[in-house]
């Protein structure tokens, strides 16, 4: 029957759909990881340099390590993927010249000459 060849694919396919949510959920974390490193690099080096308070040069620099690659990464798959219910691409513009079917462009008309 075609039921049973379906629950093996549905299997296979949830269980593909769980190990790429969990394989997410650690690049989230490593991003974060990385981006609390690169803070504290990024306070250490404002703390010597110019004496900036290091917690507060921590939090800023980590929060914009993290949300500054998230937001770009956001907007480009909002791009990318149209909001579910959205019927595609918009429609062409209306008032677009439509082009001369024999190729060629019409003969001039000179001064005093009739509009045919």
């Amino acid at each position: 029957m075609v039921a049973d060849g379906n629950k093996g694919v549905r299997r296979d396919m949830a269980r593909a759909v769980r190990r790429l949510n969990i394989l997410e959920y650690f690049i989230l974390a490593a991003a974060a990881a990385l981006s609390l490193g690169g803070g504290a690099l990024v306070a250490l080096l404002l703390n010597e340099l110019t004496g900036a308070p290091f917690r507060i040069s921590w939090f800023i620099s980590s929060l914009l390590l993290f949300s500054v690659p998230g937001f770009f990464v956001l907007r480009r798959e909002n791009r990318r993927d149209p909001p579910r219910g959205a019927a595609g691409p918009p429609p062409p513009h209306k008032n677009k010249k439509k082009k001369n079917p024999d190729n060629h462009r019409p003969a001039h008309r000179g001064r005093g000459q009739p509009k045919s």
